[in-house]
């Protein structure tokens, strides 16, 4: 697994999603979508919830890996912010409301669960860690 370490802020996020997009095997670019919305949202909360908007750092590893499943692509992102969970400390949107009704936002991490076939958290020692994995042997667009 390859990895880069830049600031985590979201003009960081051109240059993050070229290291993704050179590690994503050809055959899988159709799943490249996907896997960009999911790390955008990631580095978003990396940046505002455990940096709480102050300027930090973040490692980000990506690779392709053999599971029992098939072929995947896992996505990996480290940071050394204040411990922030955002499978469990975000909300669950409100989807049956009409739009009208609806808050703006707050869905980004609906997709990254509705679109990763793993998302995991754990903090090791002064670090969050966070783990996607995408399973490249469905459709990928």
């Amino acid at each position: 697994m390859k990895s880069i370490n830049l600031p985590a802020r979201l003009e960081e996020l051109a240059r993050l999603n070229e290291f993704i997009a050179a590690e994503l095997p050809a055959e899988a670019r159709g799943f490249l979508g996907k896997i960009e919305l999911a790390v955008e949202e990631l580095l978003v909360n990396i940046s505002e919830y455990a940096y709480r908007g102050r300027t930090g750092r973040a490692e980000i590893g990506c690779g392709t890996l053999q599971t029992n499943k098939g072929t995947a692509f896992q996505v990996t992102f480290r940071d050394w912010g204040e411990p922030f969970d955002p499978f469990t400390e975000a909300s669950e949107p409100d989807l049956d409301g009409s739009l009208d009704d609806r808050p703006i936002g707050g869905l980004g991490l609906y997709l990254v669960r509705s679109t990763a076939s793993v998302y995991r958290y754990t903090r090791d020692g002064d670090t969050n860690f966070v783990e996607l994995s995408f399973d490249l042997t469905g459709e990928g667009a």
